[in-house]
């Protein structure tokens, strides 16, 4: 694609016609080539097999036994990138499971630092028992500064703060304690415990100690003062920080700061704080328009905040959603209502997917103003345009007036329910500390599970040793248990155990079915069993989630003949009603173990428990069908669903179109989009997405291509995400030029949007060949859009270096760039340096 045409699609976007006409030219042109022969298989590497894009759900170790098995090559450096690819997007368990495969089959020998990442690894999915042991078994010379750090972070991660001083001080005798690495955990971890005014003598200490504090060091101490409204020491703090020449100052601390002044009534201190973040404010960074936005609105000053919307606007070229409810959100609270109803027809006419958050902040600001008439206007205005309104949405307007005390609890129970749980917190300690009502055992048992989620194990311990005897019942001593379960800590919570059953306390079977969680939890499979087995010993009748629990230990261990056992005495107890989901579990794992007629069975007796009305039941059944390749069933269960619900989400138009592609009936996929397109649904881009995927697969990327072509010329505009699947579509047929135009677009689509990373694998492959090439116009042109997504890494300093030195360019700058950002020259930055002289 003509990189002048790329630059009139980014500079005139905000022009909707002319957007929608001009990208469907660049559309045309990245997908140009229309000759494009199906029966042609791209190359497939143990990369694509794994990668993140194409199968979330995958079992890694199983898909690396079936390459060995192939007798392909398994190579070190691709184990190494799919391992740091799963590990950066935070898929823990996958990871992990690469990790120890490499370890135990002595693909190579774990240096100090592969130890510290398994461990740290290990912690986060097996718990903090296991990562002990785990460290107490590595050898004393791999044990460095790296791996107790790795073990400091475990224990920060809980919020213990008596381990984590105890092991820091252990740090500190051996003179591991030498980077701001260590200090920075302890502060983050006073931080999360609430015990801020200790964080400034963890500083004071680290600077005695002659290690040198980082931004994160001088932040994380900035906002300790704040907390405690120490606003003179916190200045004294901020101009040491500037004054040193290892920091490089940011707009996040100065924006920090501010918000401080704000909060303190220094409106002039705040002003001059917020010009310098200003300065320090990348161009680009649409976050930091927002954030700068909002203080000047907690201000109040209009002016500020609209010459602010103006700059973000000529910057970023395209704006998102995010960046639309700020503004509408400070033009709320301004009372600047006629200018807020005009930034929302903007956004409804801006093409980007309709969001109902966006809407919702102006029906916020009309309800608090006592204006519920004009909110409903809007409401059914919006209704009558075709969008179907949330809940939300109706229940801001119903609302439209003050919370009362009685309707307080009921709010904490929803907030918990939604996962919300500091907010829940918040009401619930308001209700205790104002003696709003009197705390019952129940209600003292979910504050203690709302304080161990928010604040950790160790201010859990603490509420639980404040309750009065007569309130430690079984229910406070269950939440307890329920805190050590989450940690994943399995001694404390044997011993828990222990000390209920001594108390009388464990009579249910919520106790037992925690311990098999723990077990699930920590992959101890093998013991789950034996728990229900002490359940029934004790006179406790398992439920229904008991005995799932045990099937799925089963299942997971491939001991198929207990499960089927199992399930046989689940079904003979008077007091189980069975449901859906435990014969859909059993079928799961029979189509994992190719028992077909045993699945199909399994599931016409899954089918038989369903209610009728349940959409997730039907595709999850749907998703069964289309694993074992059944056609027929998975379009028959799609129109019982289809007249049970009457009206089918979005959710459900996924689960179908993910069945169709996995089925090979990409005709029929194209057809539901359709179908979906017409529903009247708000536009999702996962639903389309999904065929996206399925193109791709298929190496129909070109129809990819035009299918994102027909959405656009519709009035939609793409998400990052599709482009990027379209890019990485390219990459895997070795077509790049396509690939690095198509994720140009992903990012300019998607500058700060958080919501949205590119695909590390085709960034890697873009680059490499953009470096190769030694274009450097194009190499920086790239780098530079990826810079306003993704932090500068090594990978694109290679690049660059690679790039400048193959055109015969200098890259002195380059390195010294690289050595102050701390990437430190490796083997295969030396290797890319030795070609100056080739």
């Amino acid at each position: 694609m003509d990189s002048t045409l790329f630059t009139i699609f980014i500079r005139l976007s905000s022009n909707l016609q002319f957007s929608r006409r001009l990208s469907g030219t660049l559309t045309r042109n990245v997908f140009a080539s229309r000759s494009y022969s199906t029966g042609r298989n791209p190359k497939v590497s143990l990369y694509s097999k794994i990668r993140p894009l194409s199968k979330p759900s995958l079992h890694v170790v199983s898909e690396l036994k079936k390459w060995v098995e192939a007798g392909k090559k398994v190579r070190v450096k691709e184990l190494q990138r799919i391992f740091r690819d799963l590990r950066k997007r935070k898929r823990y368990t996958q990871a992990l499971e690469v990790s120890e495969w490499m370890n135990n089959k002595g693909v190579y020998t774990f240096s100090p630092s592969d130890h510290a990442v398994q461990l740290d690894l290990i912690g986060r999915v097996r718990g903090l028992d296991s990562a002990e042991s785990y460290f107490n078994k590595i050898g004393d010379p791999d044990k460095t500064d790296k791996i107790y750090g790795a073990l400091l972070s475990c224990y920060v991660r809980a919020r213990l703060t008596d381990k984590s001083l105890s092991h820091m001080q252990k740090m500190k005798d051996m003179g591991f304690a030498l980077s701001a690495l260590a200090y920075n955990d302890l502060m983050r971890l006073y931080a999360n415990v609430g015990q801020n005014e200790k964080v400034p003598d963890v500083l004071a200490e680290m600077k005695e100690n002659g290690v040198s504090p980082d931004n994160f060091s001088y932040k994380l101490c900035i906002n300790s003062y704040r907390t405690r409204s120490d606003l003179d020491v916190m200045e004294k703090l901020l101009e040491e920080m500037e004054s040193q020449p290892q920091v490089s100052m940011d707009w996040t601390t100065y924006a920090t700061v501010a918000n401080f002044y704000i909060k303190a009534g220094l409106t002039d201190k705040a002003i001059t704080t917020l010009k310098k973040s200003e300065e320090k404010l990348d161009k680009k960074n649409g976050l930091g328009y927002n954030h700068l936005i909002s203080l000047y609105t907690s201000l109040g000053d209009k002016d500020e905040v609209l010459r602010l919307w103006g700059l973000e606007k000529d910057s970023l070229k395209r704006y998102i959603n995010r960046d639309y409810i700020t503004m509408l959100g400070s033009l709320v609270k301004l009372g600047d209502f006629e200018e807020a109803e005009t930034l929302l027809k903007e956004w409804e006419s801006s093409g980007n997917c309709y969001d109902f958050r966006v809407p919702n902040t102006l029906l916020v600001g009309y309800c608090r103003k006592g204006l519920v008439v004009k909110a409903k206007a809007l409401l059914e205005d919006i209704m009558e345009k075709g969008k179907s309104s949330t809940s939300n949405s109706w229940g801001i307007v119903a609302v439209g007036k003050k919370v009362r005390v009685a309707e307080l609890q009921p709010i904490v129970r929803d907030l918990r329910k939604r996962k919300r749980y500091m907010q829940a917190l918040e009401i619930s300690e308001l209700m205790n500390n104002k003696g709003v009502c009197t705390f019952s055992p129940s209600d003292h048992a979910m504050q203690l599970d709302l304080i161990g989620r928010v604040r950790g194990l160790d201010s859990a311990e603490s509420y639980f040793n404040k309750i009065s005897d007569q309130d430690k019942t079984d229910k406070t001593y269950a939440a307890l248990l329920n805190c050590y379960v989450r940690a994943r800590l399995t001694d404390k919570s044997l011993s828990h155990m222990q000390k209920m059953k001594d108390m009388g306390f464990a009579s249910s079977p919520l106790s037992y079915n925690d311990l098999m969680c723990l077990y699930t939890n920590v992959g101890q499979y093998e013991k789950v069993p034996d728990v229900l087995a002490e359940m029934k010993e004790s006179g406790i009748s398992p439920d229904n989630f008991s005995y799932r629990l045990c099937i799925n230990s089963y299942g997971t261990r491939s001991d198929l003949d207990e499960m089927e056992k199992l399930l046989e005495e689940m079904e003979n107890q008077p007091h189980i009603s069975m449901d859906w989901t435990t014969y859909a579990t059993v079928a799961n794992f029979y189509i994992k173990a190719g028992l077909t007629d045993k699945a199909i069975t399994t599931l016409t007796k899954s089918e038989e428990k369903l209610v009728t009305k349940n959409g997730l039941g039907y595709n999850h059944l749907i998703s069964l069908y289309a694993s074992l390749g059944n056609k027929n069933e998975v379009l028959r269960l799609w129109r019982l669903e289809k007249d049970a619900l009457k009206r089918y989400m979005n959710r459900d138009y996924i689960t179908m179109l993910e069945s169709l592609v996995k089925l090979g009936e990409l005709e029929e996929a194209e057809t539901l989009l359709k179908e979906w397109e017409s529903s009247g649904n708000y536009y999702d881009f996962r639903v389309p997405n999904t065929l996206l995927i399925g193109y791709c697969q298929k190496g129909l990327v070109e129809k990819a291509g035009a299918m994102l072509e027909d959405i656009m010329e519709k009035g939609k505009s793409p998400t990052p995400n599709s482009w990027g699947i379209v890019a990485a579509g390219y990459v895997d047929q070795h077509k790049m030029e396509k690939a690095v135009e198509s994720m140009k677009v992903a990012l300019s689509l998607c500058v700060d949007n958080e919501g949205w990373k590119p695909n590390p694998k085709v960034v890697r492959s873009i680059l490499n060949w953009l470096g190769d090439k030694g274009d450097i116009e194009g190499v920086e042109t790239f780098v530079d859009s990826l810079r306003s997504v993704i932090p500068m890494d090594r990978q694109m300093y290679h690049t660059l270096i690679k790039a400048n030195i193959r055109s015969g360019k200098e890259v002195d700058g380059l390195v010294e760039g690289m050595t102050a950002d701390k990437f430190d020259e490796d083997e295969e930055t030396k290797k890319i340096l030795s070609l100056r002289h080739a």
